[in-house]
């Protein structure tokens, strides 16, 4: 990569699908946000206050939260989404989130996106991430396909002392995860540069 690229900020915006405080898949945002390139800056998304979709509602005007939450993704140079696993499925959160986002035209298209995920079970959320790669996909999101950022067994991954995940193996990974996320944004990121310079 040239070196001018190396420095180029990156404005990400991140999306926590617990909203549990103290959640395994907040550990797992911190350490994703921990090693990552120091030149990405974190905006978080707050879902918590984010109501259901409803066409009622957004005809009367988006909520607050809803403004928020659009204006976030749209400032963005990426979306980084962890989330857990409920039920073998996503959130309901996350898609909330995502259903609202889909109503703004072109708000989700070609926008370049991340899926990670942590659980206590043996998959690591796999059946939700294929799940919200499709529905990304579907909406012409660019979804980051390699790696893949599955840690399961989470619970023996955080230390009991600071409560940080702290396992070498998945620092590791999520230290790789986060630099091909990096050039997964900017490799979008100057092919739309390219294409505006050519007309």
């Amino acid at each position: 990569m040239e070196e001018q690229y190396m420095t180029t900020e990156l404005r990400i915006a991140v999306l926590c699908g617990s909203l549990r405080t103290g959640s395994y898949n907040r550990k797992l945002l911190e350490a994703l946000i921990e090693k990552a390139p120091a030149h990405m800056q974190f905006d978080e998304i707050r879902l918590h206050d984010v109501p259901f979709f409803n066409e009622d509602m957004e005809a009367a005007g988006d909520p607050a939260p809803v403004q928020r939450l659009k204006e976030q993704i749209k400032q963005a140079d990426g979306v980084l989404i962890v989330s857990p696993e409920y039920n073998g499925s996503v959130p309901a959160a996350v898609k909330n989130a995502i259903d609202w986002a889909s109503r703004s035209r072109g708000l989700l298209a070609k926008k370049p996106f991340a899926v990670a995920g942590a659980t206590t079970g043996t998959l690591g959320t796999a059946q939700a991430q294929v799940q919200l790669k499709g529905l990304l996909v579907h909406l012409d999101a660019y979804v980051l396909p390699n790696p893949k950022m599955l840690v399961n067994g989470v619970e023996q991954k955080i230390a009991a002392d600071t409560g940080a995940l702290t396992d070498p193996s998945t620092l590791k990974r999520a230290e790789r995860f986060m630099h091909e996320f990096e050039e997964w944004i900017l490799l979008f990121t100057h092919a739309a540069e390219a294409n505006r310079e050519q007309w």
